[in-house]
C-alpha cells in the first residue's frame, strides 16, 4: 500500500519540491533539543511493540537455538525503512499541495496526527 501511495505521490506536479524538503532540509538544531530525542525514543517504542504480542505467542514455535537477535535487527531496520518510505509518500504529496496552493512546504508540514491522513 504504502508502494502505491509513493507511485502516486512522485506523480503528481510539485512533488519533487516536497521530497527535497524531506530530503534536503534538516534542520540540525532540532537534533539538539532533547524534547526530539525523547519524541524519537517514544515513536520507536510504539512502532516496535505493537507486534509484540503476537512475537510472544508464536515465538514458542520457534526451535531452542533459532537466532533472535538476527530477527529483531532486522525488524528494527525494516521499521526505520518504512518511516523513511511514508515521509517519502507524505512529502511528495505536500509538495503537490505547495505547488497547488501556493504555500511552502514548511508551513504545510506542521506535524501532529492530522498529517498521516494527507496522503489518502
Amino acid at each position: 500500500m504504502i508502494i502505491a501511495l509513493i507511485i502516486r505521490g512522485v506523480t503528481l506536479e510539485g512533488a519533487m519540491t516536497g521530497i527535497e524538503y524531506f530530503i534536503l532540509k534538516i534542520n540540525t538544531d532540532k537534533l539538539k533539543d532533547l524534547e526530539t530525542w525523547v519524541d524519537a525514543a517514544n515513536q520507536v517504542y510504539f512502532c516496535l511493540s505493537i507486534s509484540q504480542g503476537g512475537l510472544y505467542t508464536l515465538g514458542r514455535h520457534n526451535s531452542f537455538n533459532y537466532n533472535h537477535q538476527r530477527t529483531s535487527t532486522i525488524v528494527a531496520i525494516l521499521d526505520g525503512f518504512t518511516g523513511i518510505l511514508a515521509g517519502l509518500a507524505i512529502f511528495s504529496v505536500l509538495g503537490y499541495m505547495s505547488n497547488k496552493t501556493g504555500i511552502e512546504v514548511k508551513d504545510l508540514a506542521v506535524g501532529g496526527p492530522g498529517l498521516s491522513f494527507i496522503g489518502i
